[in-house]
């Protein structure tokens, strides 16, 4: 039985109380459960149209006669879109609330999937694929906040690793789906299917939301309202919550500045270095993996897709692997192993690209996701969620990600740039020396949220109230 609950009431006072009550309620109830589901499903809608989109490029290059840069264009697009909203969503999380920004961001995936469906002109596709970048950029802090903050202590660093492993189900899911589409002739218009069936699950994800989804408890009492948080904390914990007459949740000041002031400006070099590293490897290389297969696996299409469909699973298994050894070794140690597995696979890549058996190149190509999942692919959005206090942390999780966007649009950019230039081989070789460098970074900066507390440690300076205390909210 939880820790949380008991025969009489529990009565909280502060903020603290109620960062108290969820850090000792063990693995939750059925309502918090559902709650995480909806939330690990948002990654899954978002992972699914970058696999989908990178499936669907040779369709796009062909039905509109795309040339490299305009190819570069339709991709980077998205993650243009989610730099800005990222930081902004960021922002806003901390400010008006998570549940709002939930919503939101996946209303801009369903619109988006139908509209892109139907797209008649590249400018239009354009224009819905920003929208999409919006609302990737608005749902990552929001759902990682969300995660940080309803879950225990003592699952808090294995659960918010998690995410990775939905990413890859409906990540593999597309792959798969665009063989069957393939199979049944749709040609061309494989990127019509592939958006717009991405309406589908995004479509469950709202109902399950509408159901299932309450506003943070601990961002309701750092807000001042402590009875909207015990009131949120009875539904969802079953317990018996109430509020001490005459409370005042007492509050601590944060700005946006202070992500790159003591003791947070490390943390931010940290997060922010991993998301943008990770994000430059994966959206030069994974993204273009149909591509990068092709070249390996020969120039049948739907052979290669089936191949990546299989690939993609050792990125899953990364992903339990990651999530099983957090509190063991913790989120930095993932990354470094991480970073020091991809630089070699890449080399070994690029000298071999062109020699390597199918079978050979497929068993790299596999290491390198699962190692890339394990360590870098999850820990830059992971870290962030758990580095910051709840009034920062959306803000924090925002611009880390925020960063790692801009690495994604210079991957959309570099990839097919050098890969036309001087080919495949090549290409991996220049690659293998970003997580090169990610790997100095994270060596020098001895940084780890796991066996941290995030909403105390190294923060006495901020806490003071910023009134002489905040009257308890009637909700």
């Amino acid at each position: 039985m939880d820790d949380t609950r008991t025969a009489q009431p529990i009565v909280i006072s502060s903020i603290h109380d109620v960062f108290e009550i969820v850090n000792r309620s063990g693995r939750g109830t059925k309502s918090t459960h559902w709650l995480l589901v909806a939330t690990m499903m948002s990654f899954a809608v978002e992972s699914y149209d970058i696999g989908g989109f990178a499936v669907a490029v040779p369709s796009l290059r062909a039905a509109f006669h795309l040339s490299p840069v305009q190819t570069g264009n339709l991709t980077a697009i998205v993650g243009i879109a989610a730099v800005i909203s990222s930081i902004a969503g960021g922002y806003f999380v901390d400010k008006i609330g998570r549940l709002k920004l939930f919503v939101l961001d996946m209303l801009c995936f369903f619109v988006a999937a139908i509209v892109g469906a139907f797209a008649p002109t590249i400018g239009v596709l354009m224009a819905v694929r920003f929208l999409m970048g919006i609302g990737i950029g608005l749902d990552v802090p929001a759902a990682m906040t969300f995660i940080a903050e309803y879950t225990s202590g003592e699952r808090r660093r294995t659960v918010a690793n998690r995410y990775i492993i939905w990413i890859y189900y409906l990540q593999i899911g597309a792959y798969f789906l665009a063989v069957g589409l393939l199979k049944l002739g749709v040609g061309d218009d494989l990127w019509r299917w592939i958006i717009g069936l991405g309406a589908i699950p995004s479509l469950a994800v709202i109902i399950l939301r509408y159901y299932h989804m309450e506003e943070s408890a601990v961002w309701l009492a750092c807000q001042g309202n402590l009875q909207g948080a015990a009131d949120v904390l009875r539904r969802t914990l079953d317990i018996d919550v109430v509020v001490a007459p005459g409370a005042v949740a007492r509050r601590r000041s944060f700005a946006f500045g202070d992500l790159f002031r003591k003791p947070f400006l490390r943390r931010t070099i940290s997060c922010g270095s991993i998301n943008f590293v990770q994000s430059l490897v994966y959206f030069s290389v994974l993204f273009y993996l149909p591509t990068v297969a092709s070249g390996l696996f020969g120039q049948n299409y739907i052979t290669a897709l089936l191949g990546i469909g299989v690939i993609q699973i050792f990125g899953l298994l990364g992903g339990f692997a990651s999530s099983a050894m957090a509190g063991r070794i913790g989120l930095r140690w993932e990354t470094i192993i991480g970073y020091a597995v991809e630089m070699v696979i890449l080399l070994v890549l690029g000298y071999g690209a062109t020699v390597f058996s199918p079978i050979t190149g497929a068993l790299l190509i596999g290491i390198f996701l699962f190692f890339h999942t394990f360590g870098p692919g999850q820990t830059g959005v992971s870290m962030s969620a758990l580095s910051y206090p709840t009034e920062l942390r959306g803000q924090g999780t925002g611009f880390s990600y925020g960063i790692g966007r801009v690495g994604a649009v210079l991957g959309f950019y570099i990839f097919p740039l050098i890969l036309a230039a001087v080919g495949l081989g090549t290409t991996l070789q220049i690659l293998s020396l970003i997580p090169l460098g990610g790997l100095v970074v994270v060596a020098l900066i001895n940084w780890d949220p796991v066996g941290t507390e995030s909403e105390t440690a190294g923060l006495d300076r901020f806490d003071q109230p910023t009134t002489q205390g905040l009257p308890v909210s009637d909700g």
